[in-house]
């Protein structure tokens, strides 16, 4: 164990080297084992399994089969297996491509996203001399890095600012934050590239070079297209830090039992100035929900 002294010692560099590694490690291995299944269906890895079925078929058919779309290889043998016993079958397609023909498996695309995180792995993949069975864990790996990365940095940023406290303070809950250790390795969220705008974001801030100003910019639209590409989700709460309105089951904004006055009121009190993003589910009368829900956070948020 390190001494006080021996802390001390240490460079600027080994202690976020230090830290980049202890956060890839606990996302990577999931330490505090924090089960995804128990945060919410949307987060498990089941999503995941539409990049694996990408790779599988890249590995057997080619990059550009199948449009490059994300999707899962499925067996029309097998009528009605489950969400995760499909991701069972991915990770098994995976190691074995050459079921995909020889099984004459279907193919499941998913076309509502680009898909560029599953091109670029499928890349990656062609080129990759491991074994097949250790890939997925060295891909999670990779994944792991890039989350804690992209958080050392909006860490480090802060320290310069407001010293360690304000470092730890900001990675600490982040580590044993169940969500993000769930996310954070998973090949379909690639949750780093959420966070790198914020870092560019926090750089302009003070930066008054304006070259140097027109380079940021030009940098945070680069990773707010690729976040795009890789999905729409969580784009305008996670990666621009906006406060998010919203009601349980995306039910149209206040028409539910919630005490948006009592949030209001905390985000007033915490000195928030941000923009606001509304998420709620299409209605029979659209047109006049989305009106009543902006005039309603409007009137609440905006007082």
């Amino acid at each position: 164990m390190l001494s006080n002294l021996a802390i001390k010692n240490l460079s600027t560099t080994h202690r976020l080297i230090i830290v980049l590694a202890l956060l890839t490690t606990v996302f990577w291995g999931n330490i505090f084992r924090f089960y995804p299944r128990l945060l919410d269906r949307a987060y498990d890895d089941t999503s995941e399994g539409l990049v694996l079925g990408r790779l599988a078929r890249s590995a057997a058919n080619g990059l550009t089969s199948k449009n490059a779309d994300l999707g899962l290889n499925y067996d029309q043998t097998r009528p009605g297996v489950g969400v995760s016993e499909l991701y069972n079958d991915q990770k098994r397609y995976f190691a074995n491509p050459q079921l995909i023909d020889s099984l004459h498996l279907a193919w499941g695309p998913y076309p509502n996203q680009f898909g560029l995180q599953g091109i670029v792995l499928s890349i990656i993949d062609l080129i990759n001399p491991l074994p097949r069975t250790w890939r997925i864990g060295f891909y999670h790996l990779l994944a792991s890095l890039m989350s804690a990365g992209a958080l050392v940095w909006i860490a480090n940023i802060l320290r310069r600012r407001f010293g360690w406290a304000a470092f730890y303070g900001f990675l600490i809950p982040l580590a044993v934050e169940p969500m993000l250790t769930a996310l954070a390795p998973n090949l379909y969220w690639v949750v780093g590239i959420w966070f790198v705008p914020m870092a560019i974001a926090m750089h302009l801030a003070d930066e008054e070079d304006t070259r140097r100003r027109f380079y940021l910019v030009a940098a945070a639209f680069a990773f707010f297209l690729v976040k795009s590409l890789c999905g729409y989700e969580f784009v305008s709460t996670v990666i621009v830090a906006a406060a998010h309105v919203s009601e349980p089951d995306l039910a149209p904004v206040g028409s539910a039992d919630v005490d948006h006055h009592s949030v209001s009121e905390a985000l007033r009190k915490s000195g928030y100035a941000g923009s606001l993003s509304i998420e709620m589910k299409e209605t029979s009368d659209w047109p006049s929900a989305l009106r009543r829900a902006v005039s309603f956070t409007r009137e609440t948020y905006w007082r």
